[in-house]
């Protein structure tokens, strides 16, 4: 007679436990999730038709998970789309490469460059890949590799790719986020770095400096190389900035653009006085 209150007690036990479960069902890690439209521009100047877009799925490690999807820009604007993408984690790779408009001669590059952005993408539709998202890759994969969180990893990739320029501002907004055609100052930052990097330079030369650039900060986030450092200084010392203002509110014009420029020449003159 004593087992019946224990069977009882072991039935109620086990209806409450799958009640308590129904209603906080365990999270599935692997579970996989629809972005419905994924956005955003590729910018040295703008990128042109055909330019190949390519997001790769990384994990938490940053390691690829193999899931690829490709896109390409639509309009001489930068701009891309890419619809409908499924996914089993939120940190991904944007790679773009193609010809794009050079601020310095006013005139569309004669080869392609290739740039980089790494994000989260669980909760933005937009991300933009720039001069600065692509060097802070390297960097941002290193310190994740180190067991740092991936926005902290990237906030301090950022701020350590700054202070190559000169430049330090706690509340800057996250460089994929960052727009050449917008008026904000952290805008004025990226299109005063865009402009600083291109210099006279050829694409290979860019691209050369680029990866020399990314691979210095990887380890300790400082340009221990002196002769980088001689290179951007000097080339933002020889380029005329009332040029390349014109020539980009000439671009953005031809392109149906209406913006106001921002006052990316006052940052590249505070890298001059103070380098």
């Amino acid at each position: 007679m004593k087992s019946i209150p224990f069977l009882l007690s072991i039935l109620m036990i086990s209806f409450l436990s799958c009640e308590k479960n129904e209603e906080n069902p365990p999270i599935n890690e692997n579970e996989f999730f629809t972005k419905e439209l994924i956005t955003g521009y590729v910018q040295k100047g703008p990128f042109i038709i055909g330019t190949s877009i390519s997001i790769s799925e990384f994990d938490e490690n940053l390691s690829q998970t193999g899931r690829n999807f490709n896109s390409q820009i639509i309009r001489n604007d930068g701009s891309f789309e890419i619809r409908n993408i499924t996914l089993q984690n939120n940190l991904i790779e944007i790679k773009a490469d193609g010809f794009y408009f050079n601020e310095v001669e006013g005139q569309i590059s004669e080869n392609r460059l290739t740039l980089y952005a790494l994000s989260d993408i669980l909760e933005q539709n937009s991300i933009n890949v720039n001069v600065i998202t692509t060097l802070e890759k390297a960097r941002t994969e290193y310190l994740t590799g180190q067991g740092m969180s991936f926005f902290e990893a990237k906030k301090q990739a950022q701020k350590e790719v700054l202070a190559v320029f000169e430049i330090e501002k706690d509340d800057m907004r996250f460089s994929e986020r960052l727009n050449i055609a917008d008026s904000g100052d952290d805008d004025a930052i990226l299109l005063a770095l865009s402009i600083i990097l291109q210099g006279n330079r050829t694409v290979a030369e860019l691209t050369e400096l680029l990866a020399k650039l990314s691979l210095d900060l990887r380890d300790n986030g400082v340009v221990d190389d002196i002769s980088l450092g001689s290179a951007l200084i000097n080339s933002a010392k020889v380029i005329s900035l009332s040029d390349i203002r014109d020539n980009i509110e000439k671009k953005f014009g031809e392109l149906g653009i209406e913006t106001t420029l921002p006052d990316f020449e006052s940052r590249i003159n505070h890298f001059i006085d103070n380098t």
